[in-house]
């Protein structure tokens, strides 16, 4: 095959750039291929290089298009979605759109209007109008109205992003590629593992001209389709369009190829590598830090280390994550404290810019203006003055012009801070833009004017979906802080794979809430799509990797990616530790100030940072309450005990009447955990309720709802149990009494009442079906001897549902403590029974929890399962196990929580 890349050398060294065409993924591979393909040349200085970007390369085509449309951002798309989806209220001759309104007295939420513009935006990737979606139930025939009404509204005169790739996949012609590119003869496509339809049909088309040769290069092994298959479909395509296939690109022979191979082919017949074969436990290190705090002082204190003893350059160093949104704040906390300068580019909407907050409290007399030093202090118009949109344009250049907003920005204070010049400038410059496309459209609409506060909420509506980088970076080398996504065609001396743990990457499948028969990925492609990230990670590092998996996240347990036991299944992984993550940082210096509080027992005279100076006396304080917990019990009302000198009578006689009173085990573990903070919340009863969406399921009621119908379905087969009859019976059944129970639910509500055809609820109850579907067929899989026999067993309450034969109306007692709850299940078989705890979360139990008697609920319900059963005439059977039934929406899984030993494998396993 030909040496396509020593053809660009030669065309580079002639001087000959004008004749080929790049196209790549990212920007980042734009500017890392263009650092490239510059270093061909001798004066390493190339005229007519071009490297572009797919949206790029798109734009340059469609600029060929004569007579053209004007194109429309994303945020006036939305603002035209909010305008169609929710009328004026003097208008009665429209649409309402009941459909997507949590009651038809409230709008449509701006996220459901958010998931609407990617629905029809997803549906011109795939060359699909709205005369495609099948209007079969109400959602559909909304959707398909709402994007019928909008292509409406951009009738002859105007295109949005995915508008113009649709057209050129529709429309093709060679002389847009001729008239945009002259003198190219030869288009070289590389580094892409997904690509939409409409975009592949363009590449394709320009394939098949005459006198372009089209290479498509990419790393495929057909081999290994459990890793390339999502590749394959596009590799085929671009074969039959006659484009030479580099299969090869960005493989290292060497380092790669046994990945590519055999990654997630463990189960295939006769693999050829084992772990023995490819030792990598040099290069790969797996870390559990405890959790995602201590992750980040890790990978810091790491990068200190790596760097220190050399020659590895911070700007050869990646942290990666598949979604770095909860890391953000905690790097901006730890990096600086190990003085590690790294840079950050996210992308974040107009509204969370600090210069476009300070012009918005601004805009009108109205508003009450931020006081900040990014604007002079200037007189603005009322809400209610009317401007056409020319004189609005005109009144916004003159307040930012008195305002001196641009003097501001570069004034010398912020200077010294060049990420945030850099960040405000870009976000002022959207601004500036986004005024002109508001104008330029509402003069194409017509003549009319409007009041400066319609202004406001247009422009406030914009922003709100325009993004723009703001970049946290430091001047000279830096660690780079990526996003999976961004590591395509890159590769550092070491990379950090942060939160490597099941849930975050590879990241649960959500259905699609609108068209859930055709989503934009399924859950196979998604799947395969994460694997190639995946791939790609252990192809960015030369020398070395971390994947860091934390262990917990406040109470809940993390699991470890399922990537890694696919891994290990073909390399050897070290299990590393880190020594002292906590050297040099502000979180060092206070666990070393605490060790020093608790071991002298006295406060320090040191030097104390000014940070946090003022914090001292709280800090001191801390120490020294965790130390009475711990040893000298001095603080005893932060250990739940209140003596009687510290109460008065009334309080005492309070205190004294709750020793009566039946408890719960949430209660008993709340104390075991924290007694100050029981204390708090059910003596004092100062609760922070949490705000639940108000047209969706809550916790609460979605763990309700499912009790409600594990309790209905088990009791209609108290005598036939449902893992003894044919799955898709027991499914229909099952779906039958979700449906009515869900109806049920959703009548109850007396507040915030939902329609029946609400778009959140379905979804909440679609996503239910798919969680009870798999549990069902895990539960048929359960092939033990035990059989669930009793559900809902209640005692010392009488809350509906519960088993009316085993369930007690009085507390039972465990020593000298009255119990009141609820047994979700209770299994019975071969002389023993299980207790079993239904979880809908993540969370799991783990046996030292259990030990130190912070989790002593499937405990305390062994015991009571064993008084109701020898009660109710079925004494003398053995207590084996209690379990958690996990039904979640990735999957069911069932996970000892306590048992005998002796009955492992014959009551559980």
């Amino acid at each position: 095959m030909q040496d396509i890349e020593n053809t660009l050398k030669t065309h580079i060294q002639n001087d000959q750039a004008h004749t080929f065409v790049v196209i790549v993924p990212t920007d980042s591979a734009r500017l890392h291929r263009q650092r490239e393909l510059v270093g061909y040349h001798p004066n390493r200085a190339v005229a007519d290089l071009r490297v572009y970007t797919l949206g790029s390369f798109i734009q340059r085509l469609y600029d060929q298009v004569h007579p053209a449309k004007s194109y429309i951002s994303q945020g006036i798309q939305n603002l035209w979605l909010h305008e169609i989806a929710n009328p004026q209220s003097d208008n009665t001759d429209v649409h309402l759109y009941n459909t997507f309104r949590p009651n038809p007295n409230i709008s449509v939420p701006d996220s459901t209007l958010s998931l609407i513009a990617d629905k029809i935006n997803h549906l011109k990737e795939r060359g699909e109008t709205a005369e495609n979606i099948i209007a079969d139930n109400p959602t559909k025939i909304d959707l398909a109205r709402i994007y019928s009404d909008y292509e409406a509204k951009l009738t002859n005169d105007w295109i949005d992003e995915h508008g113009k790739h649709l057209y050129l996949a529709n429309e093709f012609k060679s002389e847009f590629m001729r008239n945009a590119f002259p003198r190219v003869n030869l288009v070289i496509v590389e580094g892409f593992t997904v690509l939409s339809k409409a975009d592949t049909k363009i590449l394709t088309r320009v394939a098949k001209m005459p006198n372009i040769e089209t290479w498509f290069r990419t790393d495929y092994v057909p081999e290994n389709q459990a890793l390339y298959k999502n590749i394959g479909d596009l590799v085929s395509q671009f074969k039959e369009a006659n484009a030479t296939i580099d299969p090869d690109y960005e493989r290292e022979p060497d380092q790669h190829q046994r990945f590519a191979k055999n990654l997630f082919q463990t189960e295939t017949a006769g693999s050829e590598t084992s772990v023995n074969d490819l030792d990598t436990a040099s290069q790969i290190k797996m870390l559990r830090p405890a959790d995602r705090s201590n992750e980040v002082e890790q990978i810091a204190y790491l990068i200190q280390k790596r760097v220190s003893q050399g020659p590895c350059k911070l700007s050869d160093i990646c942290v990666a994550y598949y979604n770095i949104g909860q890391y953000q704040q905690r790097i901006a906390e730890t990096f600086p404290a190990y003085d590690i300068p790294y840079s950050l580019a996210e992308s974040l909407p107009l509204t969370k810019s600090e210069i476009v907050k300070s012009i918005f409290s601004r805009l009108s007399s109205q508003r009450v203006p931020i006081a900040d030093a990014y604007f002079s202090d200037v007189p603005s118009a009322a809400d209610t003055r009317i401007f056409h949109p020319d004189a609005f344009q005109r009144y916004i250049d003159g307040l930012l012009a008195d305002g001196k907003v641009v003097e501001h920005i570069l004034n010398p204070m912020f200077r010294e801070n060049q990420e945030v010049v850099e960040g405000e400038i870009e976000a002022y410059r959207q601004f500036r833009r986004i005024i002109k496309e508001l104008c330029s459209v509402l003069k194409a609409e017509g003549d009319g004017s409007y009041c400066l506060g319609d202004y406001i909420g247009k422009l406030h509506h914009i922003a709100k979906h325009t993004n723009y980088r703001n970049r946290a970076t430091t001047k000279g080398e830096t660690v780079k802080i990526a996003q999976l996504s961004e590591l395509r065609s890159l590769e550092f001396d070491t990379v950090f794979l942060g939160d490597f743990v099941e849930g975050s990457f590879p990241e649960n499948y959500r259905p699609d809430p609108l068209l859930p028969e055709t989503p934009y990925r399924t859950e196979e492609e998604q799947r395969l799509d994460n694997r190639l990230l995946f791939y790609r990670v252990l192809k960015s590092f030369r020398k070395r990797l971390y994947l860091l998996v934390p262990k917990r996240e406040r109470e809940a347990d993390l699991i470890p990616s399922p990537f890694l036991a696919q891994l290990r299944k073909v390399a050897n992984v070290d299990d590393a530790e880190v020594g002292d993550p906590s050297r040099g940082s502000l979180t060092g210096f206070l666990s070393i100030y605490g060790n020093y509080i608790w071991t002298v027992g006295a406060t320090s005279n040191g030097e104390f940072p000014d940070s946090i100076g003022n914090m001292r006396p709280l800090i001191d304080h801390v120490v020294a309450v965790e130390k009475s917990r711990e040893e000298t019990h001095k603080h005893l009302a932060y250990e739940g005990v209140l003596t009687v000198g510290t109460l008065s009578v009334e309080s005492q006689k309070q205190l004294q009447s709750l020793h009566n009173k039946p408890y719960s085990v949430t209660e008993l573990e709340t104390y075991a955990k924290c007694p100050f903070q029981y204390f708090v919340n059910n003596i004092l009863r100062f609760r922070v309720e949490e705000d639940e969406e108000e047209d969706e399921l809550s916790s609460l009621e979605r763990g309700s709802l499912l009790h409600e119908i594990l309790f209905e379905f088990y009791n209609n087969h108290q005598k036939s149990p449902p893992v003894e009859q044919h799955f898709e019976a027991a499914k229909q059944q099952l779906d039958g009494i979700l449906d009515a129970k869900s109806e049920e639910r959703r009548n109850r509500r007396t507040e915030n009442l939902i329609s029946a055809d609400n778009l959140f609820w379905e979804t909440e109850i679609e996503k239910l079906r798919v969680a009870l579907h798999k549990w069902l067929k895990a539960e048929q899989s359960y092939d033990l001897s035990v059989m669930p026999r009793y559900f809902e067993v209640s005692f010392g309450q009488d809350q509906e549902p519960r088993d009316p034969e085993l369930s007690c109306p009085g507390p039972i007692s465990i020593g000298n403590v009255r119990m009141r709850g609820k047994i979700d299940r209770i299994d019975l078989g071969n002389g023993a029974f299980n207790v079993i705890d239904y979880k809908t979360g993540g969370s799991t139990i783990r046996m030292p929890e259990i030990l130190n008697g912070r989790s002593i609920q499937l405990p305390i319900y062994l015991q009571i399962a064993k008084q109701l059963l020898d009660n109710n005439r079925m004494a003398g059977l053995e207590s084996a196990s209690g379990l958690y039934h996990k039904i979640r929406l990735d999957e069911c899984t069932v996970e000892l929580g306590i048992g005998t030993k002796l009955q492992n494998g014959i009551a559980y396993k």
